[in-house]
């Protein structure tokens, strides 16, 4: 509760640094300070309203010392009022950016409710991007292995051999619309964020977009559902994972290969290309191998999960693994960041869970793998500390554990295969 009560009393601080703006804001403009009066400030946004594009001061209170008349009559007063709203509003600015950088902690963890770590008895982790993080090399290493399949699986042209991966052409959670080959950032209420539209490495004008669309609201039912998916075909993927950044940048290369070179094409062909030349990377293992060839290469040292992990364990916190990642890549991993001894940490370990069916999906059981890959066909019973288990769902797991409720916390970091 100490960062929130610190956060409430600058937030009381500061508020009175906002009060006092507002007593500079009536003192300039010769009124009485009277802090959040509806009736004067609608009196004067309509005021505003009908001033129009030649944007004066706000109009006075009937009785102040200077009328609205007299304002719009002197081209000198109408400048220093201006700069006096531009002055007010440079001081507004800077007393928010103060609120904003000094009252927020940022080494706090926020919450949507009130949680004690004490009370939590059973944590639970993800691999990817959650106890492994990854250097930038890896997403280099898996665009240039997806260019490689297209070029030499599916028949791509060689200049494509001529591009590269840029780092920070792409954030997650753009929007990419299969049938017109766009790439674009979508708010929560479905409207395409102007300036955000890019066909190939180019953005794409407003005015444009706008023809396109039909306007900038996107309908839902063109939109991909809860996982990803749309039920009336992969009309706009919204790409949520850190993996599939050198899916975005490789589809938006290829999209400008082809216009720079005025070639026909069809862009759902080409998106499922990619996307299947993608998958190629991760489930043929190649990545898998390159990592563990040169793991001090693609994975950060994870001081702080190793931190994490042995703080846990050394107060008798359970913990528990699920990962869509095979063993052998998540053996090598935790043996760099934990140790050797990193399974002694962890009550239970599922690998190749298939996330997000894993939450949804009562049909596959688990079942358990040999420290050298092999699946074994014994029925599951419960699940044994130091074993390997595979595939499996969420119904069996809290069936087999009996761990339920608000003392489990589980940590992952895609939005749709963790958190959801």
């Amino acid at each position: 509760m100490a960062p929130l009560s610190r956060s409430l009393s600058s937030l009381v601080k500061h508020t009175g640094c906002l009060w006092r703006v507002g007593n500079f804001r009536s003192s300039q403009q010769g009124l009485p300070y009277h802090p959040f009066r509806s009736g004067w400030m609608k009196k004067n946004f309509r005021a505003v309203s009908r001033v129009g594009a030649g944007v004066q001061p706000l109009l006075q209170q009937p009785g102040a010392k200077n009328g609205a008349a007299s304002v719009r009559s002197s081209s000198s007063e109408g400048q220093d009022a201006t700069e006096r709203l531009w002055s007010l509003y440079k001081e507004t600015k800077r007393q928010t950016e103060v609120i904003c950088t000094s009252s927020v902690d940022p080494d706090t963890i926020f919450a949507n409710n009130e949680m004690s770590l004490r009370d939590i008895e059973i944590y639970g982790f993800d691999y990817d991007y959650t106890l492994a993080f990854y250097s930038s090399h890896l997403h280099t290493l898996i665009f240039n292995i997806a260019r490689d399949i297209l070029i030499n699986n599916h028949r791509y042209p060689e200049g494509l051999r001529k591009y590269e991966y840029i780092p920070d052409f792409a954030v997650r959670g753009l929007h990419y619309d299969v049938q017109k080959a766009l790439l674009m950032k979508i708010d929560a209420f479905h409207y395409i964020q102007l300036g955000t539209v890019y066909r190939g490495l180019h953005p794409v004008p407003d005015e444009e977009v706008i023809a396109m669309y039909e306007g900038s609201h996107v309908p839902l039912e063109i939109m991909s559902d809860f996982y990803g998916k749309s039920t009336h075909g992969h009309t706009m993927k919204q790409f949520m994972d850190i993996f599939s950044l050198p899916e975005m940048t490789l589809l938006s290369c290829v999209n400008d290969f082809f216009m720079r070179h005025n070639i026909d094409y069809e862009p759902v062909h080409l998106y499922k290309d990619v996307k299947e030349a993608i998958r190629d990377v991760h489930v043929k293992g190649i990545m898998y191998r390159a990592v563990e060839a040169d793991i001090e290469k693609y994975i950060w040292y994870g001081e702080q999960s190793h931190a994490v992990l042995k703080k846990l364990s050394a107060h008798g916190k359970k913990m528990f693994l699920i990962t869509n990642s095979p063993f052998d890549f998540v053996d090598h991993g935790m043996s760099y960041i934990v140790g050797k001894d990193w399974r002694d940490l962890f009550d239970v370990v599922i690998v190749q869970a298939d996330k997000p069916s894993f939450f949804n999906d009562r049909r596959k059981p688990f079942r358990r793998v040999t420290n050298k890959g092999a699946l074994l066909w014994d029925r599951i019973h419960r699940l044994e500390k130091g074993q390997i288990y595979k595939q499996g769902n969420l119904y069996e797991f809290l069936r087999l554990t009996g761990w339920r409720g608000s003392k489990v916390l589980y940590f992952g970091d895609h939005i749709y295969s963790d958190l959801a």
